[in-house]
């Protein structure tokens, strides 16, 4: 994926583990650390991409 935003970012996670696209979630993951995750808000978004992750057992 090409564009990253943190504000899509649950809802794209979302969508790739409903298509079961856990190749493209990291793949996604990664970008979204490379450009936020020296950010102090990249913990909260850590929390809820957690969560969501757990939704899906993983």
């Amino acid at each position: 994926m090409a564009k990253t935003a943190l504000h899509l970012s649950e809802e794209t996670f979302r969508f790739l583990l409903q298509a079961v696209d856990t190749e493209e979630v990291k793949h996604y993951l990664e970008q979204l650390h490379a450009k936020y995750g020296a950010e102090k808000r990249w913990a909260i978004f850590a929390k809820k991409y957690a969560a969501v992750f757990a939704e899906y057992g993983l």
